[in-house]
């Protein structure tokens, strides 16, 4: 046998968390609408909940049998849940607390979340659908900050709505025609995993916001300054990468070409083909104008060509890859348009541009 077979891919676990208060139904409700409806084949159910949470979803859930009945309905008699997939938050002493109100209860919440979504995070055979209609409201914002933070390309978050909601009774529909009372509203929300890393070390949850906010803060860079004299683009804060005087010249150029438009983002009037780049009167402008940074390398310059141009651009953006600027993709010289008749050009922003 070939070792393709061998190595098929491995399907995908998903898994409902959900925070749960004194009205366990939003995990029925919930998990009829995902298993029922949508037909994600969920196999395991997780709560997050407090001492009082926890004791109701035994006895309405659990004890009364009314999630086993819903999942014989469904025919989704192998979904895990049960006691053991139940998740207390404790105070410091490990006792379960029973209503979340001072600024301790909060943090616990905070790090008890952080600890449970981390985990489950760190497996990617596992897609989360995470539901935050349960609980107080502090535990859902919770929720959404830190799905933000740690949620992947496929993890979901959720909202339950339900009519006729007055209805205690009501735990999932039990006719077809009910089901039309159900309203899962699927929350977007900013995934950030892709952009920070994230710490291993053991910090408060309070502590770790703080890290992530001084890292954003570096994403957008304050002052950009293009400095002819040692040929390095600083960035401030958000580092700073060196360059030849040829990869100098040419990444030059294109900050000028981007000084002098007033686009946003980088358009065809400051990004240039290469045969554009290449027009004496374009290469000499600039030398002229800087001549002093670059007299031992005029020759050099004014014999350019295409082939060495194209390297000189790869270059460049491989040293801005390698070095320890900040989102590197901004500071790279990035193409538009067609193959063969591809534009180059910067897409930086213009007011933050300073040539010294």
């Amino acid at each position: 046998m070939g070792s393709g077979r061998a190595e098929r891919r491995v399907r995908k676990k998903h898994i409902l968390l959900a925070l749960c208060g004194l009205n366990p139904q939003v995990i029925t409700e919930t998990f009829y609408y995902l298993y029922g409806i949508k037909k994600i084949p969920v196999k395991e159910v997780y709560l997050i909940t407090t001492g009082p949470g926890e004791r109701k979803a035994k006895e309405t859930l659990i004890d009364s049998k009314i999630f086993y009945r819903m999942c014989k309905e469904l025919n989704a008699e192998d979904v895990k849940f049960g006691e053991d997939t139940i998740f207390l938050i404790t105070d410091k002493r490990g006792i379960p607390l029973e209503d979340i109100r001072t600024i301790e209860d909060n943090e616990r919440v905070a790090e008890t979340m952080w600890s449970i979504i981390k985990d489950f995070t760190a497996d990617e055979n596992v897609i989360i659908h995470f539901s935050v209609a349960g609980g107080r409201k502090t535990m859902s914002i919770y929720g959404a900050i830190i799905m933000s933070l740690l949620g992947r390309k496929d993890d979901r978050l959720y909202h339950i709505l339900v009519e006729e909601e007055e209805s205690t009774d009501f735990y999932y529909p039990r006719k077809k025609d009910e089901e039309k009372k159900l309203h899962l509203v699927e929350i977007p929300y900013i995934k950030l995993r892709e952009v920070f890393e994230i710490s291993e070390e053991h910090l408060s949850f309070v502590r770790r916001i703080k890290n992530y906010q001084k890292e954003l803060m570096k994403i957008r860079p304050s002052k950009i300054t293009v400095n002819f004299e040692d040929k390095i683009i600083n960035a401030g804060r958000c580092g700073e990468f060196k360059l030849s005087p040829r990869e100098f010249f040419v990444y030059s150029l294109f900050i000028s070409k981007r000084m002098s438009c007033s686009c946003r983002e980088g358009c065809e009037k400051c990004f240039l083909r290469i045969d554009e780049f290449l027009q004496p009167e374009n290469l000499n402008s600039h030398l002229s104008k800087y001549l002093r940074y670059f007299s031992d390398i005029q020759e050099t310059v004014e014999n350019l060509n295409k082939e060495t141009l194209r390297e000189l651009i790869t270059r460049i953006n491989r040293k801005i890859d390698r070095s320890d600027i900040f989102v590197n993709s901004l500071f790279k010289i990035q193409k538009i348009g067609r193959a063969k008749n591809y534009k180059y050009g910067l897409k930086l922003p213009r007011t933050k541009l300073t040539m010294l």
